[in-house]
Protein backbone atom coordinates (compact mmCIF):
# COMPACT_ATOMS: atom_id res chain seq x y z
CA UNK A 1 0.00 0.00 0.00
CA UNK A 2 2.87 2.35 0.79
CA UNK A 3 4.50 1.51 -2.53
CA UNK A 4 1.29 2.32 -4.41
CA UNK A 5 0.69 5.50 -2.43
CA UNK A 6 -2.62 4.27 -0.99
CA UNK A 7 -3.17 5.86 2.42
CA UNK A 8 -6.63 4.45 3.27
CA UNK A 9 -8.36 1.31 2.07
CA UNK A 10 -11.22 -1.12 2.65
CA UNK A 11 -10.50 -4.82 3.25
CA UNK A 12 -12.55 -7.93 2.57
CA UNK A 13 -11.67 -11.51 3.52
CA UNK A 14 -13.54 -14.81 3.37
CA UNK A 15 -13.20 -17.86 5.64
CA UNK A 16 -9.52 -18.22 6.62
CA UNK A 17 -8.90 -14.94 4.81
CA UNK A 18 -11.36 -13.30 7.20
CA UNK A 19 -9.35 -14.56 10.15
CA UNK A 20 -6.22 -13.24 8.48
CA UNK A 21 -7.75 -9.74 8.22
CA UNK A 22 -8.59 -9.75 11.94
CA UNK A 23 -4.94 -10.44 12.74
CA UNK A 24 -3.80 -7.89 10.16
CA UNK A 25 -6.01 -5.26 11.79
CA UNK A 26 -4.42 -5.97 15.17
CA UNK A 27 -0.96 -5.71 13.60
CA UNK A 28 -1.82 -2.30 12.14
CA UNK A 29 -3.22 -1.17 15.50
CA UNK A 30 0.04 -2.21 17.19
CA UNK A 31 1.88 -0.02 14.70
CA UNK A 32 -0.55 2.91 15.22
CA UNK A 33 -1.80 2.48 11.65
CA UNK A 34 -5.33 1.18 12.22
CA UNK A 35 -6.77 4.48 10.93
CA UNK A 36 -5.73 3.41 7.42
CA UNK A 37 -8.53 0.82 7.36
CA UNK A 38 -11.80 2.56 6.54
CA UNK A 39 -14.09 -0.48 6.64
CA UNK A 40 -13.77 -4.24 6.76
CA UNK A 41 -15.97 -6.99 5.32
CA UNK A 42 -15.64 -10.43 6.93
CA UNK A 43 -17.37 -13.22 5.01
CA UNK A 44 -17.96 -16.22 7.33
CA UNK A 45 -14.50 -15.76 8.92
CA UNK A 46 -12.93 -18.60 10.90
CA UNK A 47 -13.23 -17.89 14.62
CA UNK A 48 -12.77 -19.70 17.94
CA UNK A 49 -16.55 -20.08 18.49
CA UNK A 50 -17.15 -22.34 15.49
CA UNK A 51 -16.51 -25.90 16.63
CA UNK A 52 -16.41 -27.35 13.12
CA UNK A 53 -13.13 -29.06 12.32
CA UNK A 54 -11.59 -28.93 15.79
CA UNK A 55 -11.46 -32.70 16.25
CA UNK A 56 -10.42 -33.28 12.64
CA UNK A 57 -7.57 -30.74 12.73
CA UNK A 58 -6.19 -32.25 15.94
CA UNK A 59 -6.23 -35.70 14.37
CA UNK A 60 -4.64 -34.59 11.10
CA UNK A 61 -1.93 -32.71 13.00
CA UNK A 62 -0.56 -36.00 14.37
CA UNK A 63 2.14 -38.02 12.63
CA UNK A 64 -0.38 -40.50 11.25
CA UNK A 65 -2.67 -37.65 10.24
CA UNK A 66 0.20 -36.00 8.40
CA UNK A 67 0.73 -39.16 6.38
CA UNK A 68 -2.98 -39.10 5.51
CA UNK A 69 -2.77 -35.47 4.33
CA UNK A 70 0.34 -36.03 2.22
CA UNK A 71 -0.27 -39.55 0.90
CA UNK A 72 -4.01 -40.33 1.01
CA UNK A 73 -5.79 -37.02 0.37
CA UNK A 74 -4.10 -36.35 -3.00
CA UNK A 75 -5.79 -39.53 -4.30
CA UNK A 76 -9.27 -38.67 -3.00
CA UNK A 77 -10.53 -36.66 -5.99
CA UNK A 78 -14.12 -37.80 -5.55
CA UNK A 79 -14.16 -36.82 -1.87
CA UNK A 80 -12.77 -33.38 -2.71
CA UNK A 81 -15.60 -32.82 -5.18
CA UNK A 82 -18.16 -33.78 -2.55
CA UNK A 83 -16.54 -31.47 -0.02
CA UNK A 84 -16.72 -28.50 -2.40
CA UNK A 85 -20.38 -29.24 -3.19
CA UNK A 86 -21.14 -29.26 0.53
CA UNK A 87 -19.89 -25.67 0.77
CA UNK A 88 -22.90 -24.51 -1.26
CA UNK A 89 -26.30 -24.02 0.31
CA UNK A 90 -27.86 -25.07 -2.98
CA UNK A 91 -25.64 -27.22 -5.26
CA UNK A 92 -27.78 -26.12 -8.22
CA UNK A 93 -26.04 -22.76 -7.99
CA UNK A 94 -22.60 -24.22 -8.71
CA UNK A 95 -21.31 -22.65 -11.91
CA UNK A 96 -19.89 -24.87 -14.63
CA UNK A 97 -16.22 -25.57 -14.04
CA UNK A 98 -16.16 -24.41 -10.40
CA UNK A 99 -15.44 -27.81 -8.85
CA UNK A 100 -12.81 -28.55 -11.50
CA UNK A 101 -11.23 -25.22 -10.68
CA UNK A 102 -10.98 -26.03 -6.99
CA UNK A 103 -9.51 -29.43 -7.77
CA UNK A 104 -6.93 -27.85 -10.07
CA UNK A 105 -5.70 -25.74 -7.19
CA UNK A 106 -4.63 -28.88 -5.35
CA UNK A 107 -2.66 -30.08 -8.36
CA UNK A 108 -0.05 -27.41 -7.66
CA UNK A 109 3.17 -28.87 -6.19
CA UNK A 110 3.34 -28.32 -2.44
CA UNK A 111 -0.43 -27.81 -2.01
CA UNK A 112 -0.90 -30.63 0.50
CA UNK A 113 2.29 -29.72 2.38
CA UNK A 114 0.81 -26.24 2.76
CA UNK A 115 -2.50 -27.76 3.89
CA UNK A 116 -0.66 -29.76 6.56
CA UNK A 117 1.02 -26.59 7.87
CA UNK A 118 -2.41 -24.93 8.12
CA UNK A 119 -3.82 -27.91 10.03
CA UNK A 120 -0.91 -28.00 12.48
CA UNK A 121 -1.19 -24.30 13.32
CA UNK A 122 -5.01 -24.24 13.29
CA UNK A 123 -5.65 -23.96 17.03
CA UNK A 124 -2.82 -21.49 17.58
CA UNK A 125 -4.25 -19.41 14.73
CA UNK A 126 -7.72 -19.41 16.33
CA UNK A 127 -6.19 -18.25 19.62
CA UNK A 128 -4.35 -15.46 17.77
CA UNK A 129 -7.59 -14.39 16.07
CA UNK A 130 -9.43 -14.25 19.41
CA UNK A 131 -6.63 -12.22 20.97
CA UNK A 132 -6.66 -9.79 18.03
CA UNK A 133 -10.37 -8.93 18.19
CA UNK A 134 -10.20 -6.20 20.87
CA UNK A 135 -7.80 -4.19 18.70
CA UNK A 136 -10.36 -3.85 15.88
CA UNK A 137 -13.55 -3.77 17.98
CA UNK A 138 -14.41 -0.20 16.98
CA UNK A 139 -13.81 -0.60 13.23
CA UNK A 140 -16.88 -0.42 10.97
CA UNK A 141 -17.21 -4.10 10.03
CA UNK A 142 -19.77 -6.01 7.98
CA UNK A 143 -20.27 -9.65 8.98
CA UNK A 144 -21.73 -11.54 6.04
CA UNK A 145 -22.82 -15.16 6.44
CA UNK A 146 -24.86 -17.84 4.71
CA UNK A 147 -27.51 -19.53 6.85
CA UNK A 148 -26.45 -22.95 5.47
CA UNK A 149 -22.72 -22.52 6.00
CA UNK A 150 -21.31 -25.95 6.91
CA UNK A 151 -17.66 -24.83 7.09
CA UNK A 152 -17.88 -22.02 9.68
CA UNK A 153 -21.03 -22.52 11.71
CA UNK A 154 -23.49 -19.58 11.72
CA UNK A 155 -24.02 -20.26 15.44
CA UNK A 156 -20.64 -18.62 16.05
CA UNK A 157 -21.82 -15.30 14.63
CA UNK A 158 -23.18 -13.81 17.83
CA UNK A 159 -20.04 -14.29 19.92
CA UNK A 160 -18.03 -12.67 17.14
CA UNK A 161 -20.60 -9.90 16.80
CA UNK A 162 -20.36 -9.11 20.51
CA UNK A 163 -16.57 -8.89 20.27
CA UNK A 164 -16.80 -6.53 17.28
CA UNK A 165 -18.86 -3.75 18.85
CA UNK A 166 -19.23 -1.71 15.66
CA UNK A 167 -20.25 -4.58 13.38
CA UNK A 168 -23.33 -5.03 11.22
CA UNK A 169 -24.64 -8.51 10.48
CA UNK A 170 -26.31 -9.76 7.30
CA UNK A 171 -27.37 -13.41 7.07
CA UNK A 172 -28.22 -14.80 3.63
CA UNK A 173 -31.08 -17.29 3.68
CA UNK A 174 -30.36 -20.68 2.09
CA UNK A 175 -26.77 -19.76 1.13
CA UNK A 176 -23.63 -21.68 2.08
CA UNK A 177 -19.99 -20.81 2.69
CA UNK A 178 -19.37 -19.16 -0.69
CA UNK A 179 -22.02 -16.41 -1.08
CA UNK A 180 -19.97 -14.55 -3.67
CA UNK A 181 -20.26 -17.62 -5.91
CA UNK A 182 -23.81 -18.69 -5.05
CA UNK A 183 -25.55 -15.31 -5.20
CA UNK A 184 -22.96 -12.90 -6.64
CA UNK A 185 -25.41 -10.13 -7.56
CA UNK A 186 -26.92 -10.00 -4.08
CA UNK A 187 -23.50 -10.34 -2.48
CA UNK A 188 -22.10 -7.42 -4.50
CA UNK A 189 -25.14 -5.26 -3.79
CA UNK A 190 -24.86 -5.81 -0.03
CA UNK A 191 -21.10 -5.21 0.07
CA UNK A 192 -21.32 -2.10 -2.12
CA UNK A 193 -24.14 -0.79 0.04
CA UNK A 194 -21.89 -1.12 3.10
CA UNK A 195 -18.79 0.37 1.48
CA UNK A 196 -20.71 3.17 -0.28
CA UNK A 197 -23.09 3.91 2.57
CA UNK A 198 -23.55 7.55 1.51
CA UNK A 199 -25.78 6.25 -1.31
CA UNK A 200 -29.03 5.01 0.30
CA UNK A 201 -30.61 1.80 -1.06
CA UNK A 202 -33.58 2.24 -3.38
CA UNK A 203 -36.95 0.54 -2.71
CA UNK A 204 -36.12 -1.95 -5.49
CA UNK A 205 -32.82 -2.79 -3.81
CA UNK A 206 -34.57 -3.37 -0.48
CA UNK A 207 -37.19 -5.56 -2.16
CA UNK A 208 -34.53 -7.62 -3.96
CA UNK A 209 -32.67 -8.19 -0.70
CA UNK A 210 -35.66 -9.22 1.37
CA UNK A 211 -35.98 -12.73 -0.09
CA UNK A 212 -32.38 -13.53 0.92
CA UNK A 213 -32.11 -11.89 4.32
CA UNK A 214 -32.87 -13.38 7.72
CA UNK A 215 -33.51 -10.70 10.34
CA UNK A 216 -30.50 -8.48 9.58
CA UNK A 217 -29.44 -6.38 12.52
CA UNK A 218 -29.57 -2.61 11.79
CA UNK A 219 -26.21 -0.95 11.26
CA UNK A 220 -24.81 0.66 14.34
CA UNK A 221 -23.93 4.30 14.21
CA UNK A 222 -20.33 5.22 13.67
CA UNK A 223 -18.74 7.04 10.76
CA UNK A 224 -22.13 7.23 9.06
CA UNK A 225 -22.94 3.51 9.27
Amino acid sequence: MDHLGIEEFDLMGSSRGGGLLIVLGALLAKRNMLHRIRRMVLVSPINPWSSNGRWMTRMLATTIGGVCVLRVMPKMHLALGRYVKALYGDPKRISAGSIEGYKAGFDMPGSFEHLLRIVRSWHDDLALIEGSLPAIADLPILLLWGSRDTAVFPSSIHQLERALKNSALVLLRGVGHLPYEEVPEHFNRIVNGFLLHDTPPTPMDISAHSSFLVSPKPHRTRAGI
